[in-house]
């Protein structure tokens, strides 16, 4: 097949970006793969890349400018079998990526909104809104004969919920985890030389939280719960970056905590980091699948999330983790059952490492193959 790949940044370190980026690299094996992206990197395989202009600011701006270039890149390097969209990024596109239902993530972010956004930056947000709304509407209306892939049952549910779509037309399709990267059989060589990187003593019971935008992650949660874990070995280690990086030291500086809690900025080997750790702690306010819980999983690593999108798939309560409350308190409960039982905790890891090699990129990649063949052909 000829495939035709749309995402605004191909490369492995992001969400939707890294799932275009494993899907190339695994697809062009056997199909002739195209990106088209503005930018890209550390992309193995045979893959072809397509630049496409758009604008940096503003988003909405951006969002607009990349969907009508891609589509004249698309029409004039054409025909193509499949072109494969991430949401609305395409105005050409058999099938789509559902990665976020931006009204069930609207309904969640607005309680977390920040106070002092300027006027500005709130006038943005709520044509942002509107404008990706409206799009997705268009996108899933009824009659429409695209194949739409789901990356969670819950993101599947909120589909149904907010748009007039067929349940036909949907399919979940988990996203994947690279098992031999993530992998606990290596925690011994990388577990030393990351809590020596970071300060950390080996009777350290380290609790890690992984990934950017800390508001709708709820990392000030992660940090409230610690306050309250009366134990000195318990600490938090912090990987990825935010800008207002500020105020969460700040926060963790007024609870008292100080150097419990590590900030290690954001890492190209993350794998090492949850070798170096022995809790995955995860209370965000709205996710579509999240890659970090599957990395943390693949690594074998007790889990710590509510019951938001792809906790279907990727918790098991009381098996590999437990789900938490809102709350500082409920997230302190579990984080000190699973701290004073490190068997409890072993068997957990083995848990989330067995659920998730069934997660694997490859399976991934052969179960959108399979939905490729069934996907409506376009008419060039």
């Amino acid at each position: 097949m000829k495939i035709a790949l749309v995402v605004e940044h191909c490369h492995k370190k992001g969400g939707h970006e890294r799932y275009v980026a494993e899907l190339a690299e695994r697809m062009s094996v056997k199909h002739e793969v195209h990106v088209f992206a503005n930018s890209w990197e550390n992309i193995g395989g045979a893959v072809k890349f397509h630049h496409v202009p758009m604008v940096k600011k503003p988003t909405l701006l951006m969002l607009w400018a990349f969907k009508q270039n891609a589509a004249s890149l698309i029409k004039n390097l054409g025909p193509f079998d499949i072109v494969h969209s991430q949401g609305s990024n395409s105005l050409i596109h058999n099938v789509i990526t559902n990665h976020t239902s931006q009204k069930a993530r609207l309904a969640a972010m607005k309680p977390l909104y920040q106070s002092d956004r300027s006027l500005v930056g709130r006038i943005h947000d709520r044509f942002f809104w509107r404008y990706v709304i409206k799009a997705e509407n268009r996108l899933y209306e009824s009659g429409n004969s695209n194949r739409v892939i789901a990356v969670s049952q819950g993101v599947k549910r909120e589909m149904l919920k907010y748009y007039d779509i067929s349940s036909s037309n949907i399919q979940v399709i988990v996203n994947g985890v690279d098992v031999d990267r993530f992998n606990p059989s290596l925690q011994p060589e990388r577990r030393d030389r990351w809590r020596r990187l970071h300060g950390f003593v080996p009777s350290d019971f380290i609790m890690l939280f992984v990934g950017g935008d800390w508001e709708r992650k709820r990392l000030d949660l992660a940090i409230e719960s610690l306050s309250l874990v009366d134990r000195p070995d318990v600490r938090l280690a912090v990987v990825g970056k935010w800008h207002r990086e500020a105020v969460y030291r700040d926060f963790t500086s007024r609870l008292g905590l100080g150097s419990k809690v590590v900030f290690c900025g954001q890492s190209p080997v993350p794998e090492e980091a949850y070798s170096g750790s022995d809790l995955f702690v995860f209370p965000s306010a709205y996710e579509a699948c999240s890659l970090s819980v599957l990395e943390a999983m693949a690594s074998g690593l007790p889990i710590l999330m509510p019951r938001i999108n792809g906790a279907d798939e990727q918790l098991h309560e009381g098996g590999n983790g437990f789900f938490i409350e809102y709350s500082a308190q409920s997230a302190a409960e579990k984080i000190m059952i699973i701290a004073k039982d490190r068997q409890l905790a072993a068997a957990m890891g083995l848990c989330s490492r067995a659920m998730a090699e069934k997660h694997s990129w490859e399976n991934c990649v052969d179960q959108t193959e399979q939905l490729y063949k069934t996907a409506e052909p376009i008419i060039w």
